[in-house]
């Protein structure tokens, strides 16, 4: 039995005293309280009926918060006379993909629960005016949301860079995977297809080897560094959360380094981070859902923090390394592979 049925069972044997009372004390105290008891209520569901025409939902949430600490809230609403406004709140880890569910009473502080770090919103699934004896309710408009950041806890890390040998340095100047417009950026040389352009034929190799040759044209690489996360719906919240804090706790043992370098979600545009300020921005966006489009760059190093070691960087240009978990399990292949954590806290890039 739900709690409005309840209620109302309750008022109905109320209502059922209060008339029996009145039927054998006909005076002036019993015919009052059979009157207070019809109209008292009333008046509070015509109450709540108006109120719930003009009804504002607002929600109180700090701009940041810790995890394993509960994040306080509050719900708000206007206008409420002799009527209460009632809610289901839902939280959403956008890193993890956890939700949490709760009821909120609007001016009744709430607490929830926050068991992993990432971009969290609190948003209403559902909310009603209520009259004062929780007899009738009336929906209401749910389309309030805030967010608030729960930042990630890192590790002391050391990272080294590797030093490039010559010809490794000049093989990468150029992208495999982003096309360019300059002649002098060739990438490769492949037979001419019918619809390619003609301006790209290499004549003077076509005439020597007797077939059309065309040439690929590749952008320089942007160079630098980049430290892209990839985690997907499969991970684990913990996963997902040590990639993070790994890509993170490596990132600012850069920084510290003065190794100026970019952050990312995997195959996504990166951000710079060359300061404080760079590096709490990248942990934020980090911290939130994968933007679109995907964007494709060249640079010198890639290392991809992912918590599964199945993750596709074939499409990479150069010198990719996996990052997996200290806990991870690691496959055989062509890429390879570095466990790191706070008790693996070093990394050769």
């Amino acid at each position: 039995m739900t709690a409005m049925k309840a209620n109302r069972l309750v008022y109905a044997v109320w209502l059922l005293a209060a008339a029996a009372l009145y039927f054998f004390e006909n005076n002036t105290g019993t015919r009052a309280i059979l009157a207070a008891s019809i109209l008292v209520p009333l008046i509070s569901v015509f109450c709540a009926y108006r109120c719930s025409r003009r009804t504002v939902l607002s929600l109180d949430v700090p701009a940041s918060c810790e995890k394993g600490v509960p994040l306080s809230c509050r719900l708000s609403a206007s206008p409420l006379i002799f009527c209460e406004a009632y809610a289901s709140l839902r939280l959403r880890n956008a890193l993890t993909r956890e939700e949490t569910r709760a009821g909120a009473v609007a001016g009744v502080p709430l607490s929830l629960g926050i068991s992993h770090c990432g971009l969290l919103t609190v948003s209403v699934d559902r909310a009603d005016v209520r009259d004062v004896f929780g007899l009738c309710s009336f929906a209401v408009r749910a389309d309030c949301a805030r967010d608030t950041w729960a930042p990630p806890s890192c590790f002391p890390a050391q990272v080294a860079l590797e030093a490039f040998p010559a010809h490794a340095q000049e093989d990468s100047r150029f992208s495999a995977v982003r096309r360019g417009e300059d002649f002098s950026e060739t990438q490769s040389i492949r037979p001419y297809v019918p619809g390619d352009p003609v301006r790209q034929i290499h004549w003077k190799l076509s005439a020597k080897t007797g077939q059309t040759l065309l040439r690929e044209i590749g952008l320089p690489q942007t160079g630098g560094i980049l430290l892209a996360l990839a985690v997907d719906g499969a991970a684990t919240p913990d996963a997902a959360e040590a990639s993070l804090c790994g890509l993170l706790s490596a990132s600012r043992a850069l920084l510290e380094q003065g190794v100026a370098h970019r952050v990312s979600f995997w195959r996504r545009a990166s951000l710079p981070v060359s300061s404080a300020e760079d590096w709490e921005r990248a942990a934020r966006m980090l911290s939130s859902t994968p933007p679109d489009p995907p964007v494709e760059s060249g640079f010198e190093r890639v290392a991809v923090f992912s918590p599964r070691a199945d993750v596709d960087v074939s499409d990479a240009c150069t010198r990719v390394t996996l990052i997996l978990p200290q806990d991870a399990q690691a496959l055989v292949g062509d890429v390879p592979v570095v466990f790191f954590g706070a008790h693996a806290p070093f990394l050769t890039l």
